[in-house]
């Protein structure tokens, strides 16, 4: 009996080192596309007297992706780009421009300030 049992193991094992060698084709490059991630951007806006400032144009120039600041001045915009140039601006205010990396955990925070009146 445990002849038996030794030799249909043996037997079984035999049959699935050749079906394995068999069945198997030639190695092929296989390529794979993984899709882009992406993540939350957060971004707090300011005024000059570091108060929240809503309204605020939040634009990600690449991705042609723009947002507005809640109450809060608060903005937040996917981003699947490594890394791109965000311009925050507002009527009346120096716009800024700045490069932002996709997967900052932090909040970008911008302050913005009035423009200078010059006379003419």
């Amino acid at each position: 009996m445990k002849k038996l049992v030794l030799y249909i193991s043996l037997l079984s094992l035999f049959a699935i080192l050749i079906l394995s060698f068999t069945a198997s084709s030639p190695a092929e490059t296989v390529y794979y596309q993984i899709a882009s991630r992406e993540s939350m951007l957060h971004v707090v806006v300011i005024d000059e007297e570091a108060k929240p400032f809503p309204g605020a144009t939040v634009r990600l120039i690449e991705l042609n992706k723009d947002t507005i600041t809640n109450a809060e001045g608060v903005a937040v915009v996917k981003i699947s780009q490594y890394s791109c140039i965000m311009a925050v601006s507002f009527v009346g205010y120096q716009p800024k421009v700045m490069k932002v990396i996709r997967g900052n955990t932090a909040p970008y925070k911008v302050a913005l300030y009035p423009e200078r009146l010059t006379k003419n």
